[in-house]
């Protein structure tokens, strides 16, 4: 039996980069905005959170927790930001051994 539904693959992060970039741009210019100094933030996976990690890069004192490999390394590439990764299983599987460490941390 074959079934009639397709199933949908989610665009590469890459593709996912490069899709509405001045939008993405304007929502991390904004968010950023809101972020304090010597803050610590919490920045969930994905291509609209990188867009405000890319705003927070001059923010003093500021500490990000992310599940997101790519958030954290542009962070420790570009900016003085304390980072920690929740770790969790890696090929898009997290469950709880991502969820214990972030109810470690007190995101403001």
């Amino acid at each position: 039996m074959q079934s009639s539904t397709r199933v949908a693959h989610e665009p590469s992060h890459q593709i996912k980069t490069e899709l509405a970039t001045p939008q993405k741009a304007a929502i991390g210019k904004l968010a950023a905005s809101l972020v304090q100094p010597e803050s610590c933030i919490y920045l969930d996976a994905g291509t609209t959170t990188l867009a405000i990690a890319r705003q927070l890069v001059t923010m003093n004192k500021l500490t990000v927790v992310t599940n997101d490999f790519v958030i954290a390394d542009y962070l420790m590439d570009n900016s003085d930001c304390t980072i920690i990764h929740t770790g969790g299983a890696v090929c898009g599987k997290t469950g709880r051994a991502s969820v214990k460490p972030r109810r470690r941390f007190c995101a403001d």
